[in-house]
């Protein structure tokens, strides 16, 4: 089974007209005029510098911030499995994450799993994303491959 996921990111440039006294607000700003309201490109360096930033790679002795890891979550909202990546590496604009999952992880199986999700830092406490998938029961005659690709958009 090979399990794959997708997300982008994208900019949105808005510009709107104050009056002559307005003093910025956090809770006021977004009722002025609208001059302008797009979707902006993101410029080829700047996606460099953000996959650069995404990629974190223990495998190799490399950095260790960025997506670190990926864990696989029951219908319960529980955490079966959390491992560092398999592999990561840089295509075109996107960063692509991959975990191996054995046939003997986790190691108490079988489990129902329906999600998953990515990790930042170098414990892997921090989400970054979650998707949701249909459930499946992971057991000890399945192997599995996760990969995650996130599309920087905008080149």
């Amino acid at each position: 089974m090979n399990l794959s996921h997708e997300c982008g990111l994208q900019g949105r440039v808005i510009l709107r007209e104050h009056k002559k006294n307005y003093e910025y607000a956090r809770e006021t700003y977004q009722s002025a005029e609208v001059l302008h309201d797009d979707h902006n490109a993101i410029q080829a360096s700047g996606i460099a510098y953000i996959l650069a930033m995404l990629l974190a790679d223990p495998i190799n002795g490399g950095q260790r911030f960025g997506i670190t890891q990926i864990g696989l979550i029951d219908s319960g909202g529980f955490e079966r499995w959390k491992a560092d990546l398999t592999d990561q590496y840089i295509s075109g604009s996107s960063i692509v994450n991959v975990l191996y999952i054995t046939s003997v992880n986790p190691p108490t199986q079988p489990h129902f799993v329906n999600a998953a999700r990515l990790y930042l830092d170098s414990g892997g406490t921090t989400v970054l994303a979650t998707a949701s998938f249909t459930q499946f029961q992971k057991t000890s005659t399945l192997a599995l491959t996760l990969e995650w690709t996130i599309n920087l958009l905008g080149v």
